[in-house]
């Protein structure tokens, strides 16, 4: 999923001003910090 939405950016960003760029990039910065708290949080648990 991270890695597909990389893709698509590095695809659309070069047609995209830097304006919407750095809002997908922000984007992705959050769904991978909150991956990354799900996880901690799974092996907090187990």
């Amino acid at each position: 999923m991270y890695f597909k939405l990389v893709e698509i950016i590095f695809a659309i960003a070069p047609f995209s001003d830097s304006v919407s760029t750095n809002a997908y990039v922000a984007i992705i910065q959050f769904k991978t910090n909150v991956f990354q708290k799900l996880v901690e949080k799974h092996r907090a648990i187990a």
